[in-house]
């Protein structure tokens, strides 16, 4: 907890420095509640966005986090244009093929 708010302080100082909350978004991904991808409320199972040791998250899981990051970066810079920010790919399909 000391370290983290150390690196509060230090981002504080730098307007161009974004501390990302890592732990609070893959909070969800450690549980057996579904997940929910997006803001139209498609949701998976955590295990689909895991990778087999149960620790580190796989592709679609680093999707899920990186639609996370884009979106903090689209509230922190609001000029950024919605498709410079897009990620297709295999996350639409955790949700298609019954999470």
């Amino acid at each position: 907890a000391d370290l983290n708010e150390r690196i509060r302080r230090w981002a504080a100082k730098r307007p161009d420095v974004v501390p990302l909350p890592l732990s609070e978004w893959t909070a969800p991904l450690r549980t057996t509640a579904p997940v929910v991808l997006d803001d139209t409320g498609r949701s998976v199972e955590p295990r689909r966005l895991m990778s087999p040791d149960g620790l580190h998250p796989n592709e679609r899981g680093l999707r899920y986090i990186l639609r996370k990051v884009f979106g903090l970066a689209r509230e922190r810079y609001s000029g950024t244009p919605a498709d410079a920010l897009a990620i297709p790919g295999p996350l639409e399909d955790a949700a298609a093929d019954g999470g």
